[in-house]
């Protein structure tokens, strides 16, 4: 798991003293490493078909709440809610990456434990304490 350049920034403003930052976060997800800049981020939101066609997937990131992360412990941030993505109406491809947003702006990001793959119908989700957010 790493931070993006933006987060870092937002932090040490906040240690500093220059900005008090609570965000609403969103989970998201991607095909690709999303880098820390998240230039290399990738979400599937677009499908491709033998035709060369595109179609829409029905992907879209799931907005979270305080109440859906337990309190950091031993340096990790854990949820403790389930995460669910929409239902699949185009497959999503081979998901390899999660990242976290504050509205629309990459916040940080870190690869899945083993890729996962997203067909047309599936839902993809997080389970409680699934997705850890950890610093070292």
């Amino acid at each position: 798991m790493s931070f993006s350049n933006h987060l870092e920034n937002i932090l040490l403003d906040c240690i500093g003293g220059k900005i008090y930052y609570t965000p609403i976060l969103w989970v998201g997800l991607s095909r690709s490493d999303p880098l820390e800049t998240g230039l290399g981020l990738e979400e599937p939101t677009e499908y491709v078909d033998g035709n060369n066609v595109t179609w829409p997937t029905g992907y879209a990131r799931v907005q979270t709440q305080a109440s859906d992360w337990l309190y950091a412990a031993d340096g990790v941030l854990a949820n403790a809610s389930i995460f669910t993505f929409p239902t699949a109406i185009a497959p999503w491809g081979d998901i390899t990456h999660f990242a976290i947003f504050d509205v629309i702006w990459m916040a940080l990001y870190g690869p899945l434990s083993a890729p996962v793959t997203v067909g047309t119908g599936q839902k993809p989700r997080f389970n409680t304490t699934q997705l850890e957010i950890f610093l070292s």
